[in-house]
Order: C-alpha cells, then sequence, then structure tokens
C-alpha cells in the first residue's frame, strides 16, 4: 500500500506533506470501534496522521503467548485502509528514547497515547503529549475481549 513505510523511507515522505503532524502508536491486533474512533480522534487534532504499529516481537513480549494474531503486515494494511490515517510505519518498543527519535526525525507537533507514561514527564517533548484515555463504559470495546468472546464460542 502507497502509505505504508518502513521508517527512514517515512522521513523521506513526509517532507512532501504539510501541516500539523500527529503520531500515535500501538498494536492494533484485531481492529474494533475503540481503535478506530481513537484513530479519529487523534487525526482531528492535526492534519497528518501517523500511526506506528509494534512489531510481532514486541507485541509478543508485552501481551505474551499467541499475540499477535494477525502478522505486522495484515495490521498495517488494514489501519492503513482508514480513511483518517495518512501513514503507517513500524515500531519496537515504545519508550522515552524511541519516542524521542520519532519526535526527531518526523518533526512531530503532537504525540498521542491512550495511557500517561511515567516517562514523558522527563521527555523534552512532554508539552507535545495528549492523552486520550479510552471510555470502556461507553464503548466497551478492546481485542482482549474480543479474543475472551471468541474463546468461549469455540
Amino acid at each position: 500500500m502507497k502509505n505504508i513505510f518502513e521508517f527512514d523511507r517515512l522521513t523521506k515522505e513526509l517532507r512532501r506533506s504539510r501541516g500539523k503532524r500527529v503520531f500515535t502508536g500501538g498494536v492494533f491486533d484485531i481492529l474494533h470501534l475503540g481503535h478506530v474512533t481513537f484513530l479519529q480522534k487523534c487525526k482531528a487534532l492535526g492534519d497528518v496522521l501517523i500511526v506506528g504499529i509494534q512489531d510481532d516481537k514486541t507485541v509478543k513480549k508485552y501481551k505474551g503467548g499467541g499475540r499477535p494474531i494477525n502478522p505486522l503486515l495484515v495490521r498495517q494494511k488494514v489501519v492503513a485502509a482508514l480513511e483518517c490515517v495518512d501513514f503507517v510505519t513500524k515500531v519496537s518498543e515504545f519508550n522515552l528514547e524511541s519516542l524521542e527519535r520519532v519526535c526527531d526525525m518526523l518533526k512531530i507537533d503532537t504525540v498521542v497515547h491512550k495511557r500517561r507514561k511515567s516517562f514523558f514527564d522527563k521527555s523534552k517533548y512532554k508539552d507535545k503529549i495528549v492523552v486520550l484515555s479510552p471510555d470502556y463504559s461507553r464503548t466497551p470495546h478492546s481485542t482482549s475481549l474480543i479474543i475472551e468472546k471468541i474463546k468461549k464460542c469455540g
């Protein structure tokens, strides 16, 4: 797909893009309404939405055995197909160093995350970070809940 790029190539592609750049990241294993709503809210914060999708090794490390359900390329293609998403790239760890690298290299104006991370306060980009916490009482969607529901059916 035309908007899925390796990180280094993405920096070159973004030279053609104008406007406020917003970056967010995640697993996006089984895309659901919570993901779509979150990404639409991210896009509303700027002009260009860049989504970093965690690689399979990182997902397995943090989510455990059996995850991801879908391999990286499948997850990238599904997210890239959303109208609100302009670019998709692969990311590994999400920590202070990787956050600052993304901001530096991609000239990010806003970083969106769904949870407050303690390392945000130490970042030189702390003023660029927006936390959009999902309201699970209104939209009880999560990949883990979907997986559990499927297991109960089988």
